[in-house]
């Protein structure tokens, strides 16, 4: 669950696990930073409301600050003016923080609805000065990342996977399978990717065409590496969705780890499947592929490949 979340947001926890959750958060805070967790909630009036909780080291509670309506928000976003410089959105999500903001220097943050999906720390006010121009900005899945120190691994080696075939006898067999097509540019980027490592002194092990298989990718468990890049078709659906697609149709669909996951060559590896791999030894995966993004907003954030990428004990995920 979100780690400072109060009891009035957050449903189905125990006011105990809460008060411990933010006290955790907490002393794990420098001075000069804080926690922020943006949440999606019902409106007093009618329409859903992103409000904002702050947590800083020396504050009793957590204070919570309502900012801008969702029909708003969506508004903006879908018109394209995210990151105008009329200050629209920054006086929407920041501006209604700031007073609570004067003495941070690094912000760490967790937002939920559609602003998980947009680089907030790019938002600039109406003189043009972007967030991350005024204090440091870390995004997380959860605030419960906070104060997490991530070991850098040693390892030489980088493992790519890109320019695949996707197995004609599984499309076959699975109709949902055959709708995805071969992606030319994808081996021309890990071709590049290569070449470039091995410039720097890195190992490379590529697996492309009908060899970037499930097996490949489950033998990664326990390795170190220093980067995996993944170049591949990615999926994500949401429960309706899953219901009509024969795949998924026979799957627990209430855990959005079975209805996201990445393109093989030999059939897809759930986002659950990738959950029970261990890729802790890993510094860095690189998501080269649509829709690795997306997910169910929960109170931990989106629940999707990152999400499981997370459970693989991987800390660095770039998409």
């Amino acid at each position: 669950s979100s780690a400072i979340m109060p009891a009035s947001v957050r449903k189905g926890t125990f006011k105990e696990d809460i008060f411990q959750s933010y006290k955790d958060v907490q002393s794990k805070l420098k001075t000069g930073e804080c926690a922020i967790e943006i949440v999606k909630a019902p409106g007093l009036k009618g329409d859903d409301t992103y409000k904002a909780v702050i947590l800083k080291g020396g504050d009793k509670e957590p204070v919570m600050v309502e900012l801008g309506t969702a029909p708003t928000i969506n508004d903006i976003v879908s018109s394209g003016r995210t990151y105008a410089a009329d200050g629209m959105m920054f006086s929407h999500v920041w501006a209604p923080m700031m007073t609570h903001l004067g003495d941070v220097s690094k912000a760490y943050l967790s937002a939920d609805g559609v602003l998980c999906l947009i680089d907030l720390g790019g938002i600039a006010d109406k003189n043009g000065k972007i967030a991350s121009e005024q204090f440091e900005i870390v995004n997380c899945i959860s605030t419960k990342d906070v104060g997490i120190v991530h070991q850098s691994s040693n390892s030489k080696d980088i493992v790519l996977f890109g320019g695949l075939t996707y197995s004609p006898v599984v499309a076959k067999e699975n109709e949902w399978y055959a709708q995805f097509e071969y992606l030319p540019g994808t081996l021309d980027e890990v071709n590049a990717v290569t070449n470039m490592a091995k410039e720097q002194g890195y190992n490379t092990t590529v697996f492309t065409a009908d060899a970037g298989t499930q097996a490949a990718f489950e033998s990664l468990d326990g390795k170190a590496l220093k980067v995996l890049h993944i170049a591949t078709h990615g999926f994500y659906y949401t429960q309706q969705r899953a219901k009509n697609i024969t795949y998924f149709d026979q799957m627990a669909d209430d855990d959005p780890l079975n209805r996201c996951g990445l393109l093989l060559s030999d059939g897809p590896i759930l986002g659950s499947d990738i959950a029970q791999i261990d890729l802790s030894g890993i510094d860095t995966v690189i998501l080269s592929a649509c829709n690795t993004g997306l997910g169910d907003v929960t109170s931990e954030g989106v629940a999707g490949l990152q999400k499981a990428f997370r459970q693989a004990g991987v800390m660095n995920i770039v998409m």
